[in-house]
């Protein structure tokens, strides 16, 4: 089903757009760092768990970020996140409220770094070029004060949540309590960053072979922002795996950067089509194998 709306999603714009010849050996090149993508939420998985002291394979792990990425192909506002946090609670009897907290300060980590480099890598870019693009340095910095206005704001209430109804600080209190448990364990917040990072990585080479693909001459500064704004476009999920959002997003970055609006959503577009192929294929192989192993079980 993921690989017909891929197709199908593909051969609509091509309907509409002219897509430059694309040439095979970059399905071939860019399929390591979707795996690698794959590889990095399950590795994040994993190493929150360890915090309270739950062990979960590798293969599981890998299997459960599958089924999770395909989940928010299918359903919108990460409908995959409810998946896995039903999972975890059924297998390992992982409370939601601990699935919250830590769903919540793995975003705060996330977006901390993702503004910061966005930051940095817009003023590199600037200086490089001669020219500051003020929109995208704008865009980055209220990010970055947003994330830590949270933070602050978050400390403050800590103290005043006991017997407060409201919600939303509630789940302030909630991201601050999952938030002091990686960071008192330095070796889980070093390894969540260095995942968060390894997830960032792929994303650049990503964009960076998605652009060249299609013939446009893009640099690795360049990379780095368009993949800074396409791991922060998940604060507007509200389509599965924010189709359209996301390729939004760049399409108005490559604007910003000179690249105009066509690559932009042509780059966008062609690593969708991609990455919901490898997941949909992905996703038959790990049912397939699962039914496997059971089949032998009863016999």
């Amino acid at each position: 089903m993921l690989i017909s709306i891929a197709a199908i999603f593909f051969l609509l714009i091509n309907l509409f757009v002219e897509v430059p010849p694309i040439k095979p050996v970059y399905f071939f090149t860019v399929l390591p760092f979707i795996l690698l993508t794959i590889t990095a939420n399950s590795l994040r998985t994993i190493i929150l768990l360890k915090v309270f002291n739950i062990r979960m394979g590798l293969r599981e792990a890998l299997d459960v970020s599958i089924v999770t990425t395909t989940c928010n192909y299918l359903m919108p506002f990460r409908g995959g996140a409810g998946f896995r946090a039903v999972y975890l609670k059924k297998k390992y009897y992982f409370p939601y409220t601990d699935f919250t907290a830590t769903l919540i300060a793995t975003y705060l980590i996330s977006f901390t770094l993702y503004s910061l480099l966005g930051v940095g890598s817009v003023i590199f870019l600037g200086l490089g070029e001669g020219v500051l693009n003020l929109k995208l340095l704008l865009f980055f910095s209220a990010l970055t004060i947003l994330v830590f206005f949270c933070i602050l704001l978050g400390c403050f209430l800590k103290s005043k949540v006991r017997g407060c109804e409201n919600k939303y600080v509630k789940y302030i209190h909630m991201a601050l309590t999952g938030l002091n448990k990686i960071i008192l364990k330095k070796d889980i917040f070093t390894a969540i960053i260095a995942v968060e990072m390894l997830n960032l990585f792929s994303m650049i080479f990503r964009f960076y072979l998605a652009f060249k693909a299609l013939g446009y001459d893009i640099s690795a500064t360049s990379s780095i922002i368009f993949a800074v704004v396409s791991m922060t476009s998940m604060l507007i999920n509200i389509t599965p795996a924010g189709l359209g959002v996301r390729e939004a997003t760049v399409s108005f970055t490559s604007k910003l950067t000179g690249l105009g609006l066509k690559a932009g959503a042509l780059a966008g577009i062609l690593d969708r089509f991609v990455a919901v192929s490898v997941v949909g294929i992905l996703f038959l192989l790990t049912g397939y194998s699962r039914y496997a192993q059971a089949y032998k079980k009863r016999k």
